[in-house]
């Protein structure tokens, strides 16, 4: 899904079918969030069984189940931070992707992974990323929608006033 939005947006952008850009925005954003919350459960359920696919030394396994039950819950947050700097770089504004995700990186997920060394606990780490995750998507889906919705609003009054 991801790696066909880029195209399906730029076109419908530069053709100012803003409907279509922001019906591809929730499409996107509901299936990756769907499917990702069902990988999500399974994950958590399952976490165990799927790290001892690839190891059997005690402690690896539960590090390695611990960071599947509590990261898994970010990946419908990683996708929907994804598709919306597909939106910032198709609709002509590559500057505002680049700058979610310098935030991202440099104040949210830097310095939350490292409350796992404040408090000698790899399980902050995961937690941190979680949190990181989370935060920085709810911004940018809230700003892209509304970069969408604007883009829909002025080709209206655009319309109306010719």
């Amino acid at each position: 899904l991801g790696t066909s939005l880029a195209p399906m947006i730029a076109q419908n952008y530069a053709a100012k079918k803003f409907d279509r850009v922001n019906a591809i925005r929730k499409f996107s954003f509901g299936f990756a969030f769907l499917f990702l919350m069902l990988a999500a459960i399974f994950m958590t359920f399952f976490a165990e069984r799927l790290v001892g696919i690839f190891t059997t030394e005690p402690d690896t396994l539960r590090v390695g189940a611990l960071c599947l039950r509590i990261v898994s819950w970010s990946f419908a947050a990683q996708e929907i931070f994804r598709f919306s700097t597909f939106i910032y770089n198709s609709c002509n504004r590559p500057k505002m992707s680049a700058i979610y995700n310098v935030f991202r990186m440099f104040v949210l997920a830097i310095p939350l992974s490292l409350l796992a060394l404040l408090f000698e606990d790899v399980t902050w780490l995961f937690i941190g990323r979680l949190l990181s995750d989370s935060i920085a998507t709810v911004i940018i889906w809230y700003t892209s929608r509304r970069l969408v919705l604007r883009f829909i609003k002025n080709n209206k009054d655009e319309e109306t006033s010719m």
